[in-house]
């Protein structure tokens, strides 16, 4: 008998464990059957003192659980979803706590601090429904000295828009010595879209804390230079966030995004690799350029804008002699973005990524837009791209499927999705593209197509294309979900490996839809004819409403064959509805439900 190192041992427990850490029944049955393995595996269980890691206190079901296995195995970063818990909580082992309670703006917030001052090790804080008057109590969350994470989200009040949000309210009566190595990420948001946003004042406050890394604005009005300052001058901030922002000049005075990011382009100190920014307005191409041509060091960019122009002169504020009309201007040298992702509302081509000049470092590009325009280059310019996300367009077809019969070396994910928001969809282009994959034969090894009510012979023709390289396939829902097809299909794919349809899809004829015992046995067919299969979700397309008759015959037979099929098949994730049955099958054999 071959006997594991420890080291191995530890790996493979504390793997095991973490899989199970937020479902009670997988927690009990992995403490349980540990120490049944061999004396040596329980020995390491008891020594090195595993743990669970991560567990949420959702109800006093899940608290009377966490007491009775407390006494068999440490519990750590517990969450607390509510302040008003009336059940003793270790309060060395609160990690995180999130106050939901609708009515947190009406009493002070210092009350509700105060209950959980005993929290010494709170890492993060949620605080839900606040209004401006609450913002002062903040002071109060300096008793936590090790709290890293502070989410805020406020109400508007309508009729008082001339509140103002001031930083300094946060620190009120707080040395400055104070909350300088602690906080790691911060996000404030106001929740009414109808309301003018709060204008929230001395940003710069934020550059007290010399570990903050993660900054996320939400439905605010931000001093412009107020912002620029803290992003030059605290250089732990990698990640900025900025949605429907309403920049302010110092008079007060409406600014533009586009004046935002010439001015963050030519920030020297910076560290921000990641921004993501969601705006309602037009982005000026060139600015756009500038930016990722700056010397900052980006990697992700996130854009959702109403569309690119491109202005004849440059805004006033940023203007200087030396500037020209050359076409040097629009030319992309960034060898350093990885993640480009564009969502245009208004605009129907895009060209931002041809402009690159040298072979560029993108690794995944996704154009949530209608068409775009390749450039005959495409080996050269995007030979690191890995994930490629495009609009379904008939017109801009032919660039898809030049794309992929053109065997991109690193190109491993395709993902296809609908033009607009429209729930009609014509998804004969979509045929062509799948037929074109057949040219794809080097590495891509995911497909996903996010649609609703996706056709079943779409699916169909997919997995009957047996494609030698892709292993997961995916669609949010699949119209008039036929069983029977899909199982015949499913027998003709024996690469792939994962099938996902994230939900029910609409159309299904009531005398269409599969008795319980039915889908039962066509899924004990898949798993028998597809071993392969790690993960499979196939949403609950058996009536309801006749399953508390159907549960009165005699099924145990087609339940015992599917756990048969579980048994012998490396299914380790399956997703099937919510069945007792199944589910007491998925519990046995330790399987995943999502």
């Amino acid at each position: 008998m071959i006997k594991l190192p420890k080291y191995i041992i530890i790996q493979i427990l504390t793997e095991l464990l973490g899989h199970c850490e937020e479902s009670p029944i997988f927690i009990r049955k992995c403490v349980n059957t540990i120490g049944l393995v061999c004396r040596e595996w329980r020995d390491v269980y008891l020594l090195e003192k595993l743990s669970i890691n991560n567990y949420s206190l959702k109800s006093i079901k899940r608290y009377l659980f966490f007491k009775e296995m407390s006494k068999r195995i440490p519990f750590y970063n517990l969450k607390l979803l509510s302040t008003e818990q009336s059940i003793e909580i270790p309060a060395d082992k609160v990690l995180d706590i999130s106050n939901v309670s609708h009515d947190v703006y009406i009493q002070p917030l210092s009350t509700n601090m105060t209950k959980l001052a005993r929290y010494k090790n709170i890492t993060r804080i949620t605080l839900s429904n606040c209004i401006y008057t609450t913002l002062r109590d903040f002071s109060l969350l300096v008793q936590y000295p090790k709290l890293t994470s502070i989410y805020v989200t406020y109400l508007n009040a309508k009729k008082k828009i001339s509140k103002q949000l001031d930083t300094k309210d946060y620190f009120q009566g707080v040395p400055d010595t104070q909350f300088n190595h602690t906080i790691e990420d911060i996000t404030i948001s106001t929740m009414d879209n109808s309301a003018e946003p709060f204008v929230l004042h001395n940003i710069t406050q934020f550059k007290r804390f010399t570990k903050l890394f993660y900054i996320s604005l939400d439905r605010l009005s931000v001093d412009l230079n107020n912002l620029i300052e803290l992003l030059d001058q605290n250089q732990s901030i990698e990640y900025l966030s900025l949605d429907s922002i309403i920049f302010l000049e110092s008079s007060g005075t409406i600014t533009s995004l586009n004046h935002f990011l010439q001015l963050f382009s030519n920030c020297t100190n910076s560290k921000v690799n990641i921004l993501n920014i969601h705006q309602i307005e037009d982005l000026d191409k060139k600015v756009l350029v500038s930016l990722i041509n700056s010397s900052l060091p980006i990697e992700n960019l996130t854009l959702m804008v109403r569309k690119l122009i491109t202005t004849t002169t440059e805004p006033t504020e940023t203007k200087t002699e030396t500037q020209s009309t050359d076409t040097s201007e629009m030319e992309i040298k960034n060898t350093r973005l990885k993640h480009l992702y564009i969502y245009l509302s208004l605009q129907l081509i895009l060209d931002i990524h041809c402009l690159w000049r040298s072979q560029s470092s993108i690794e995944s590009l996704v154009l949530a837009i209608p068409n775009f325009k390749l450039q005959d280059s495409i080996q050269h310019h995007l030979k690191t791209l890995k994930s490629l996300t495009v609009p379904l367009n008939e017109v801009s077809m032919p660039t898809y499927i030049q794309l992929i019969i053109s065997n991109l070396p690193n190109l491993k994910e395709l993902v296809v999705v609908p033009k607009s928001n429209t729930i009609f969809h014509d998804f004969s282009s979509l045929h062509t593209l799948i037929s074109s994959l057949v040219y794809n034969n080097n590495n891509m090894d995911t497909f996903s197509i996010q649609f609703e009510n996706l056709p079943m012979e779409i699916v169909s023709q997919f997995l009957e294309l047996n494609h030698p390289t892709i292993k997961k396939f995916e669609c949010i829902s699949i119209k008039n979900l036929d069983m029977a097809t899909l199982a015949k299909s499913l027998k003709k794919n024996q690469n792939l490996t994962s099938f996902i349809i994230s939900k029910s899809g609409a159309g299904s004829v009531k005398k269409d839809v599969p008795s319980y015992v039915e889908f039962i046995n066509y899924l004990t067919m898949i798993l028998q004819q597809s071993p392969q299969f790690n993960t499979l979700k196939i949403p609950q397309p058996f009536d309801p409403i006749i399953l508390g008759n159907e549960i009165k015959l005699n099924h145990q037979k087609s339940l015992d064959a599917l756990e048969l099929a579980i048994s012998k098949s490396n299914i380790y994730t399956l997703t099937i509805g919510n069945h007792l049955d199944i589910i007491k099958i998925q519990n046995k054999y330790y399987i995943r439900d999502n």
